[in-house]
């Protein structure tokens, strides 16, 4: 029987931007208006795509998007 398997493949986020995989983990963002409005700032449609939900964004996240975050290039989405 040929075996099937599925690969999720997500972006990689820029050293400068690791925390943001902490913050998102940890509940507190959810009450913390500063955070829900970083969140919100990375890529506001996809923001609202995903739920509010900063997990599923960063991993939905384009990577030219956080390579230019990382980079301080572009405060505006794609």
């Amino acid at each position: 029987m040929l075996k099937i398997r599925n690969y999720t493949v997500l972006p990689a986020l820029p050293e400068v931007l690791k925390d943001l995989e902490a913050i998102a983990a940890n509940l507190f963002w959810s009450w913390n208006h500063e955070l829900i409005d970083l969140f919100s700032r990375i890529d506001p449609a996809l923001w609202n795509n995903c739920g509010h939900n900063p997990v599923k964004m960063l991993g939905s996240v384009s990577q030219e998007r956080l390579n230019a975050l990382a980079e301080n290039q572009d405060s505006s989405p794609n």
